[in-house]
Parts: structure tokens; C-alpha cells; sequence
């Protein structure tokens, strides 16, 4: 199984888990009542789990450009493998609209961004963007 199909696999895990619990619950206080998540605190989770995604992209990114870069005797070989430089810009576009998650476009951008740039970080983009896209029609709003 190569990259793409093992990203491909734990995209379809979450979204079939993500759809088979649409009504998703989170304890508050410390009396142990429940409350029914709605899509605020979905949002947030989303733009948190982008947060992360895209600071562990930039990271794991532009290591192993410098890596890359490193190692090489031209600038144009290291650059050769686009996979790194990817993963940087990615990253800092998910930072970048991470506020603005709440757009059905942006979460769906994110969500292929986040696959096509592979890694841990691509796959965490990609769970916030889809995400973002579940709770908007699986949450209410209040």
C-alpha cells in the first residue's frame, strides 16, 4: 500500500466514523452532565486541529527541505522532490485560514490541500477541513 492509498484509508475511517456519530457529546462542569456539541464548538475543534496540522506541516516541511537542500550539490536537484516545499506552504495556508473556517470553500480547500500534502501534518489539515465540512451539516447552529 503506498502513500496515497494509506492517507486515502484513514481519510475514509474518519469520515465513516464521522458520519455514523452525527450527534457528538462532550462532558461540562464537574457534575458530569452532558451537552450536545453544536457547530461553535465544532468550528473551534476544526480550527484547532488545522492549527496543529499546519505547524506540524511547516515543521516537518521545512526540515526535510533544509535536509534536502543539505544534501545536494544544486539547488535544482534538492528542489526536484516538490513534496517539502508542499508541505511548507500548506502548512502556512492553514495557518493562515484557519480563522476563516467557517467557509464552506476554505474547509474544502484545506481538505485537499491537506491530502495532496501528505504527512502528518496533511492529514491533520485534512481531518480540520473535513471536519469543518461534517459539522456544518451535521450540527446545529446556536
Amino acid at each position: 500500500m503506498d502513500e496515497f492509498d494509506s492517507r486515502l484509508v484513514v481519510i475514509a475511517i474518519f469520515c465513516s466514523k464521522a458520519l455514523y456519530y452525527p450527534k457528538w457529546t462532550f462532558r461540562i462542569g464537574h457534575g458530569g452532565e452532558k451537552e450536545k456539541m453544536n457547530q461553535d464548538d465544532a468550528y473551534s475543534l476544526a480550527r484547532a486541529i488545522l492549527l496543529i496540522g499546519g505547524i506540524v506541516a511547516i515543521a516537518f516541511g521545512a526540515t526535510t527541505l533544509g535536509a534536502n537542500i543539505s544534501s545536494h550539490t544544486t539547488l535544482q536537484a534538492a528542489l526536484a522532490d516538490y513534496t517539502p516545499l508542499l508541505g511548507v506552504i500548506v502548512g502556512v495556508v492553514a495557518l493562515v485560514a484557519s480563522s476563516r473556517i467557517k467557509d464552506e470553500a476554505i474547509a474544502i480547500v484545506m481538505a485537499v490541500l491537506g491530502f495532496l500534502a501528505g504527512g502528518l501534518g496533511g492529514v491533520l489539515v485534512a481531518i480540520g477541513g473535513i471536519w469543518a465540512i461534517i459539522s456544518r451539516y451535521t450540527l446545529k447552529a446556536q
